[in-house]
């Protein structure tokens, strides 16, 4: 039977000192980092110039592209990849 974890079973005491970097944002990514940021985690965006990027800064997130992903990876304790599939697939095909 599966267990069920509720707050009172776990600890944020391992992350809470760490910066989590999602790397892509939209749909779920939006949902994922607010979650974490209003649990009181540092949460930092890397984002292509579209408006994910825009929304992801809306909301108080600190949000970059281009070559500043790469740095949000270099900065941060914790990666979250949030690429789709296909879009990671073209990106290691040299394709757009």
């Amino acid at each position: 039977m599966a267990k069920i974890c509720q707050d009172k079973d776990v600890s944020l005491a391992v992350v809470r000192d760490k910066t989590i970097a999602f790397i892509g944002y939209g749909n779920q990514g939006h949902s994922q980092a607010l979650n974490m940021r209003d649990s009181g985690l540092k949460v930092v965006v890397g984002n292509m110039k579209d408006e994910y990027r825009d929304q992801a800064r809306q909301w108080s997130l600190e949000a970059k592209m281009g070559k500043s992903v790469f740095n949000r990876l270099q900065e941060s304790n914790l990666r979250h990849p949030m690429l789709k599939a296909e879009d990671r697939l073209y990106k290691l095909l040299g394709r757009k």
